[in-house]
């Protein structure tokens, strides 16, 4: 009986870990942005070497004080694939 107590306790402590660990890789230290007119996407020009503002649709962000990442935003965007590479530069260092 004691082995079945003792097992049951290793699971409850790995599941209560695995969801403590999990909460603070994907929320504790984010917090949501809030996109504002004069914060728009903007990709820099092949032509004049200058960001300009692009089409973005349902734009999400998390930004953080602690994650070498910091930054990280979702959007949609009408322009396709090609347009983007032929008009605007290509961060290499993504």
């Amino acid at each position: 009986m004691t082995g079945k107590i003792a097992a049951g306790a290793i699971v409850i402590s790995a599941l209560i870990a695995g969801i403590a660990i999990y909460w603070l890789q994907v929320y504790a230290f984010y917090e949501e942005v809030a996109f504002t007119p004069g914060a728009e996407i903007t990709l820099t020009a092949i032509e004049s070497g200058q960001p300009e503002v692009i089409l973005a649709e349902n734009v999400t962000g998390v930004d953080a004080d602690s994650s070498p990442l910091r930054f990280r935003a979702c959007f949609t965007t009408p322009l396709t694939q090609a347009m983007l590479t032929e008009t605007y530069q290509a961060y290499e260092g993504a």
